[in-house]
C-alpha cells in the first residue's frame, strides 16, 4: 500500500492518493494495482490496471473523506499516517 498526503492546513495532512498493488504469487511481478484518488470534497476517482492481459478501468464517485485527515506528526512518529485501516 502506499499513500499520497497533502497539507491540507497548517496542522493537517489529507489523505489524497492509496495505491494497492497484487503480486503474481511469491514474485516481485505486479498483477494488478488499484489507484483510489480523493479530494477534500469527497469525490473519488478509481484507476485499476490490469497486466496480463493489459486493460484499465476508470470509476467515479464520492465517499467519506473524514478518516483521510491526520494530524501532521512529530519528526519520526509516522505511525497515524502509515496504517493500512483507515476508517
Amino acid at each position: 500500500m502506499g499513500y499520497v498526503f497533502a497539507e491540507s492546513s497548517p496542522d493537517m495532512l489529507f489523505l489524497q492518493r492509496a495505491t494497492h498493488r497484487e503480486y503474481v504469487g511469491g514474485t516481485e511481478k505486479i498483477e494488478n494495482a488499484s489507484t483510489y484518488y480523493f479530494k477534500e470534497d469527497g469525490s473519488l476517482v478509481i484507476s485499476r490496471q490490469y497486466f496480463n492481459p493489459p486493460r484499465a478501468e476508470k470509476a467515479t464517485g464520492t465517499a467519506d473523506v473524514t478518516a483521510n485527515y491526520a494530524r501532521k506528526p512529530d519528526f519520526g512518529h509516522y505511525e497515524d499516517l502509515i496504517r493500512i485501516e483507515r476508517n
